[in-house]
């Protein structure tokens, strides 16, 4: 269920934009084709078209382009992915476009698709965007999950700390975490882990990383939620204190 909705919190915005982008296309076509059908709109057509082809091509060569070599595409997020469906898109668009206006013209059109050519010519169209949209999804979800960390690293230090009481003795030695052992023999925990701040509470476990944590030596710990663990937060103003303090 975590895993779901941050996944869904991290496509909201990219796929109401990629809805509003694909209305007003709609919207845009359904008015061109109005004024096809009245006539007046022919020549716009046609000045729409081969501009609507070149920049379709453009974008697909450049998106194939940046999987051998550096593009301003692939700098961009989810740049090369989304430029091929954008220009597959337009290319295709394109083409139906011709053959509606020499429909509209009655005339025959230029190699003029049979059906089950035309069916192909769909099923490809649709096997490309949906590949290039699925590599754009996980290029974008790659991007928030890296800025995501890159944000609660920068942020750790004001973040609240969690003390862990446990019954038995659970072994965490790491830069930051320091153990307590409670006087209390009739203590119900009787050890005490400072230091920690928690990540995530998923699957049954929690997974914590020390305050000292960093990239190059830090690591983390992932404990199974049980009824002998009894976690306590506190803010950083009480860190010192807290972590002097017996159980």
């Amino acid at each position: 269920m975590d895993y779901i909705t941050r996944s869904v919190g991290t496509l909201a915005v990219p796929m109401i934009i990629a809805a509003i982008i694909a209305l007003l296309a709609l919207w845009g076509d359904g008015a061109l084709r109005v004024r096809l059908a009245t006539g007046s709109g022919t020549r716009l057509a046609r000045n729409l078209i081969p501009a609507l082809a070149i920049v379709g091509l453009a974008l697909a060569a450049f998106s194939l382009l940046g999987a051998f070599a550096t593009t301003l595409l692939s700098q961009l997020v989810s740049g090369a992915p989304l430029g091929l469906a954008v220009g597959v898109l337009l290319l295709s668009y394109a083409v139906r476009m011709r053959r509606h206006v020499a429909a509209a013209e009655q005339r025959p059109a230029r190699g003029r698709a049979r059906a089950w050519a035309a069916g192909w010519e769909w099923a490809l169209v649709f096997v490309l965007v949906a590949i290039s949209l699925f590599q754009a999804a996980n290029d974008y979800g790659q991007y928030t999950c890296t800025t995501f960390a890159r944000h609660f690293v920068a942020d750790a230090r004001s973040d609240p700390l969690v003390a862990v009481y446990s019954a038995q003795n659970l072994g965490l030695h790491a830069p930051g975490i320091r153990e307590v052992r409670c006087n209390d023999p009739q203590a119900a925990c009787r050890f005490r882990y400072n230091g920690l701040m928690l990540v995530a509470d998923s699957g049954g476990q929690y997974f914590f990383l020390p305050v000292a944590w960093t990239r190059s030596r830090g690591v983390a710990v992932l404990i199974p939620q049980s009824s002998s663990l009894r976690l306590e937060f506190y803010g950083p103003y009480a860190r010192r204190s807290r972590q002097q303090s017996t159980c």
